[in-house]
C-alpha cells in the first residue's frame, strides 16, 4: 500500500514490499519482475492497493510493451488514481477488486487512510465509465465468498459500519453480475 500522499497516521508513504533498500531499487526489482514474466508470455496479477504502488506496476508493464495480449492485472486496486484508469483501459489491464472486503473494513481506517480517500477506495463506475475491465472476486478465504454480499456491495457501495452510505461509484445490477464472470 505505497501511497503518494502520506498516512494520516504518520508521515510515511509506506514502500514496495519488494528486495531493495530504496525505493528506487525496489521498483527496479518490480520491473525486472514484470519484465522477465511477460517476455515468457505469462499473465502477471499483482496485489496493489496503494495509489503509488499501481502507478508503479502500470509504468512496469506499459515498458514491456506488450499491451493486452497477456491481460496483466491489479488484485485489490482500492486507492487506484484517475489518471491510471486510462492506461489500465490502452494496456487491457483488468481490475480485480473485492467489494465485500471494501463493506467490511467501513470507516474503521479513516485514522490511517482519511475520510475522503477511504471512502473514494474502489472507484468502481469510473473503472467501467473509462473502459477498464473490472471483476468482483471475494478474496477468499480472507473475506466470504458469498457471490450475493459481493454483488450487494458494489451495487450499493454500503459499508458495515454505515448501511445507509452510497456513492456515484456504485454498480447496476448486470455491471455486478458481469463483473463476477
Amino acid at each position: 500500500a505505497w501511497l503518494r500522499e502520506p498516512y494520516e497516521d504518520s508521515c510515511s508513504h509506506g514502500h514496495l514490499q519488494l528486495a531493495g533498500d530504496t525505493d528506487d531499487e525496489k521498483v527496479a526489482q518490480l520491473r525486472r519482475i514484470v519484465a522477465e514474466a511477460s517476455a515468457r508470455g505469462w499473465q502477471i496479477g499483482t496485489h496493489c492497493t496503494g495509489d503509488r504502488t499501481i502507478t508503479e506496476y502500470l509504468n512496469a508493464i506499459e515498458a514491456t510493451g506488450t499491451g493486452p495480449a497477456l491481460r496483466h492485472y491489479v488484485i485489490h486496486g482500492d486507492l487506484v488514481i484517475d489518471d491510471d484508469l486510462p492506461r489500465m483501459a490502452a494496456m487491457g489491464t483488468v481490475l480485480n477488486t473485492n467489494p465485500s472486503i471494501r463493506w467490511a473494513i467501513g470507516h474503521r481506517v479513516e485514522p490511517v487512510l482519511g475520510r475522503a480517500r477511504n471512502l473514494r477506495r474502489q472507484p468502481l463506475r469510473t473503472a467501467i465509465d473509462t473502459g477498464v475491465r473490472v471483476c468482483s472476486a471475494s478474496d477468499a478465504p480472507v473475506a466470504d465468498p458469498d457471490w450475493r454480499r459481493i454483488m450487494a456491495c458494489a451495487m450499493t457501495r454500503a459499508l458495515s459500519d454505515d448501511p445507509d452510505y452510497c456513492d456515484a461509484q456504485a454498480l447496476t445490477a448486470q455491471e455486478a453480475v458481469r463483473s463476477e464472470e
